[in-house]
């Protein structure tokens, strides 16, 4: 059996490969999102020759203007994203749980609530202060279109070149533009999705419900979805302003930006590309739902699969950590790196019971036969002394 050290290392590897391959999987619908979230600003400055009709009609655009691999740009960011992100998570999770968490039986429900949004933004926000900038620079390359220039290139010629061409015309500035407003977007997201979430789980979750996987599902999807619609505008207004830098013209501040937007594109503007955006949380229920029946095969099969597993809420949030989640356990059960050896815990029980049946069994069936053996003698010996 593998050490914990061993164990977290194939966690770790298998959550990287994963997330490798789950945005890269979601890239193409990702830069759509993007481009129809930010035509607004690329119109505006004559970097886009047309307003885009649709999903469909940026697809093919975008295809027979940049081809294919197009698709991807701005994907290596986004990957590169992962590992620290994660690392980040873990350091500051626990330490602001010490800080606001409360519990919801002793502390109540309004201060267990608060907790919970106060932990969760500040470490959002605290790992969004040090990673904030590969979003920026996966904004500006899945924004950048071949067409938004005249010569028919990129502005940008990979990742380290939005670095370098931001740092010498913003500085530092330029790379953190509309981050007052993803911290926003981050504590009105958890505000909603705890909000929600808690007030549906008791009344949907009862009875028979509670065991019945797309039951429990259904209202953390829906519960996500429209969370994520209410803090859509937030997330416009962070990479609307994100566009800005290497510009002469820029937003003061996330009110001006909100209010040019409103007063020029109408607050329709603010949720373009919101439709893209949901796309990528049906593919995550896919990918759960794919997850929960390999977790059912495995349990029938005898492996010991860790109970946090199967939780639809934490997994719905994010596309990448349920395929990370359906990976992992497609390689523990061809290469067992969670106990694949060991019995199943039922089996288990029944095992016990079935040995010792056995073992009083065989006692029985040895008394028997002494018990004949001592009766054929005793009737030879009886033969004997008659004749």
């Amino acid at each position: 059996m593998a050490s914990q050290s061993e164990r977290f290392s194939a966690d770790l590897t298998m959550a990287g490969m994963a997330a490798v391959v789950s945005k890269s999987a979601a890239a193409p619908i990702e830069r759509v999102k993007l481009l129809l979230q930010n035509q607004g600003e690329l119109l505006k400055r004559g970097q886009l020759k047309r307003p885009y009709a649709g999903i469909g009609d940026c697809f093919k655009r975008v295809l027979r203007e940049e081809g294919l691999l197009s698709f991807w740009r701005g994907n290596q960011a986004n990957v590169l994203r992962y590992f620290p992100t994660q690392a980040f998570n873990f350091a500051f999770k626990g330490y602001f749980k010490s800080i606001f968490g409360c519990s919801k039986e002793k502390d109540g429900y309004a201060k267990w609530f608060a907790g919970n949004v106060a932990s969760g933004s500040a470490a959002g926000a605290t790992t969004s202060l040090f990673l904030y900038h590969l979003d920026y620079a996966r904004t500006r390359l899945a924004t950048d279109a071949r067409q938004c220039v005249v010569n028919g290139k990129h502005q940008f010629n990979g990742l380290f070149d939005v670095y370098r061409k931001t740092l010498s015309s913003d500085g530092i500035v330029g790379l953190y533009r509309g981050f007052g407003a993803s911290i926003v977007g981050i504590t009105l997201y958890r505000g909603m999705y705890f909000g929600i979430y808690d007030m549906l789980k008791p009344i949907v979750l009862v009875g028979v419900l509670q065991e019945n996987f797309f039951a429990s599902f259904l209202p953390c999807w829906s519960v996500t979805t429209v969370s994520g619609v209410c803090a859509y505008p937030f997330d416009t207004l962070r990479r609307r302003m994100m566009l800005t830098s290497g510009q002469q013209l820029k937003y003061r501040n996330t009110m001006h930006a909100f209010i040019e937007i409103i007063r020029h594109e109408g607050f329709s503007a603010l949720y373009r590309g919101v439709t893209a955006n949901m796309l990528v949380g049906v593919a995550g229920a896919g990918v759960l739902a794919g997850y929960d029946q390999l977790y059912r095969l495995a349990d029938r099969r005898g492996h010991k699969m860790p109970k946090k597993a199967l939780n639809a809420a934490s997994v719905v949030t994010l596309p990448s950590r349920g395929c990370a989640l359906l990976c992992q356990i497609i390689t523990e059960l061809r290469c067992g790196f969670i106990s694949s050896g060991d019995h199943h815990p039922q089996q288990k029980q029944l095992q016990a019971p079935e040995k010792e049946h056995q073992r009083l069994r065989f006692k029985q069936v040895n008394r028997k036969k002494q018990s004949m053996d001592q009766i054929k003698c005793t009737w030879h010996a009886k033969s004997r002394a008659r004749a």
